[in-house]
């Protein structure tokens, strides 16, 4: 099967880190668009929360509010709950140097988690980890509303 019959362009989600505040942050999860205009654009899918009401989604520092973001991320890409080493390794590796606004394709994070389980000797991988997405966006079918072809 070619990578554009397996992927279908809305496979291709973003995350959009957003802070509005010093006490509000939002990450949207958008359809992925490509460059500066294009992303202006971007069509948001929906939002990710904190499962602790206590705890804000953050970034940008080694903190609970980043390990948060991180499950919440990393929950919604993989389709199942990380392992607390997973949340530690992504904060430090992604989120703990991310600034006021991020975008973090999915494919990418896919790549990361599959290359973290490997270096810890985890090689019978879980779905989606063992048939990764292309890594040119350009190769994703075309979307119901026009996306990359």
């Amino acid at each position: 099967m070619s990578d554009t019959a397996k992927w279908a362009y809305d496979d291709d989600r973003c995350y959009h880190g957003i802070r509005e505040s010093d006490t509000r942050n939002r990450i949207v999860v958008e359809h992925s668009t490509y460059g500066p205009t294009e992303r202006g654009q971007a069509t948001p899918a929906y939002e990710l929360h904190s499962p602790d009401p206590v705890v804000e989604l953050h970034w940008g520092y080694d903190g609970s509010g980043p390990h948060r973001a991180a499950a919440a991320i990393l929950t919604d890409a993989l389709g199942w709950e990380p392992s607390r080493q997973m949340v530690n390794a992504f904060v430090m590796d992604w989120l703990s140097m991310a600034s006021a606004e991020f975008w973090f394709r999915r494919p990418a994070i896919l790549r990361w988690a599959r290359g973290l389980l490997c270096q810890h000797g985890q090689h019978d991988l879980p779905a989606p980890l063992a048939e990764l997405p292309p890594v040119n966006p350009l190769k994703y079918q075309r979307g119901p509303r026009g996306g990359a072809g």
